[in-house]
């Protein structure tokens, strides 16, 4: 099981590959049982050639079940031979991407930088154009390490060895190239030929990763769930767990150096890195009050930074359970809508029914916490306080109009203008690259 996943991680099917995730309490006897029956009924037959087993978990266990070809001890026959248990060093490939304890990156490039090398050479004997040789160079280089770039990192290695032959490709045995290669590198409005940037395009497969990992969704995709949890052990110890969230949302700052960073793949590391580089932050012109609810309510991106060891604040968090800005508008709403809770006394002896759920929850003072929730709510910036937003002005398009206009790019129609404020309906639209913290406003948008 991992936390925020409804449903354990046990099984992943794509086409005719399936990926089976047991753990150490599982029976691979049962798993068999299961497979036979099924075969029987369908008639379909299992190929037990073809797989293959990565043991995973501490080394020790890694090669029990090497050495006695048996994932659980208790398992009434051992694996069959013909099952293949990759040993530490060994990678097995998965749809592409090569899976493996101990492995050395650079193997499974092997094959692909001699591939590229004979074709290359092949294309070298019809002696063609410098324009010619850089849309070679796209198709053959861009085309075989592109996949396998963004399935997984490209070595440092590979990178040099990839520069060097492209360079001999281009140039053959001058030592001394007669046009820079960050000129060829440029676009053609610009003097250059589009020439392939291994690089740039490795930086932009990476940020892609990130572009995915950001998305907030309820289609998020399950590995980014299993990295926010791997990058909350990297956390210093000042955030307060119960009030920890993702760090793109939040102020603390993932390490990428010393002892917690070793927490921390080279997957995750080269994306928080690229993530740095280019500045990536939460930023839109408006968003929407659905979504300014759901950011978190502690260590806010824009509010006021206060400490968290107070009474109330921390009987917000373990008793009241507050994580979000939205449990800080329901906890204060007492205080902003008295109309609402006509029951309610501002004092410490109200005997309302939500103030004695809330002595329930074991909270010796409600009213204290609704005036910390209110003032943490207060701290905001009105940009992003979803209780001051402005009221809509009457003049963004309806509905059909919306409609309208989609049906109209679609067929080169008119297009009614819309004079409302750009307003994200989507978390995952609201972070940008290339951004300046210093000269982002947290003014509202008019």
């Amino acid at each position: 099981m991992v936390p925020s996943i409804e449903n354990a991680i046990k099984i992943k099917l794509f086409a005719d590959d399936t990926n089976l995730f047991l753990n150490k309490d599982d029976r691979l006897d049962h798993v068999q049982e299961i497979l036979n029956q099924w075969c029987e009924v369908s008639g379909a037959r299992f190929n037990i050639e073809k797989t293959e087993i990565i043991p995973t978990g501490k080394e020790n266990h890694r090669k029990d079940v090497a050495n006695l070809r048996k994932i659980n001890p208790q398992d009434t026959n051992p694996l069959p031979e013909k099952i293949h248990i990759a040993q530490d060093g060994e990678a097995v490939r998965i749809l592409g991407a090569w899976i493996g304890n101990k492995v050395n990156n650079v193997t499974p490039w092997e094959p692909i930088l001699d591939t590229i090398r004979k074709k290359l050479g092949l294309w070298e004997k019809a002696h063609p154009t410098l324009n010619g040789r850089c849309i070679i160079v796209q198709t053959i280089v861009g085309g075989h390490t592109q996949f396998l770039a963004k399935a997984q990192e490209m070595p440092k290695y590979v990178k040099e060895a990839l520069s060097k032959i492209t360079r001999q490709f281009i140039w053959g045995a001058e030592t001394k190239p007669r046009i820079a290669m960050h000129t060829l590198q440029r676009p053609i409005n610009e003097g250059g030929l589009n020439f392939l940037d291994i690089k740039a395009r490795n930086e932009a497969i990476e940020i892609i990763w990130l572009k995915v990992y950001l998305n907030f969704s309820p289609l998020r995709q399950q590995w980014a769930m299993v990295t926010d949890h791997i990058i909350f052990a990297t956390a210093p110890e000042y955030p307060v767990k119960e009030a920890r969230d993702n760090p793109f949302l939040q102020t603390w700052i993932v390490p990428l150096k010393g002892p917690r960073a070793t927490f921390l793949n080279d997957d995750i590391r080269r994306m928080l890195k690229i993530a740095r580089t280019y500045k990536t932050n939460l930023v839109a012109i408006k968003i929407n009050p659905y979504l300014l609810s759901q950011l978190p309510a502690w260590y806010h991106l824009s509010a006021e930074q206060r400490p968290l060891n107070n009474t109330s604040t921390k009987c917000l968090i373990q008793k009241h359970h507050v994580t979000r800005v939205a449990d800080l508008v329901k906890t204060s709403a007492h205080l902003c809508h008295p109309l609402q809770y006509p029951t309610h006394q501002r004092n410490q002896d109200c005997e309302c029914q939500e103030c004695m759920k809330d002595r329930d929850l074991g909270c010796e003072s409600p009213q204290n916490c609704m005036n910390k929730a209110l003032t943490r709510l207060n701290h905001l910036p009105p940009k992003y306080n979803p209780t001051k937003q402005d009221p809509p002005d009457g003049m963004s398009l309806t509905r059909t109009r919306k409609s309208g206009n989609q049906i109209a790019r679609q067929t080169n129609g008119e297009i009614t203008f819309d004079p409302s404020v750009m307003c994200k309906e989507n978390l995952a639209e609201c972070f940008r690259i290339f951004t300046n913290p210093d000269r982002t406003s947290n003014q509202m948008a008019k």
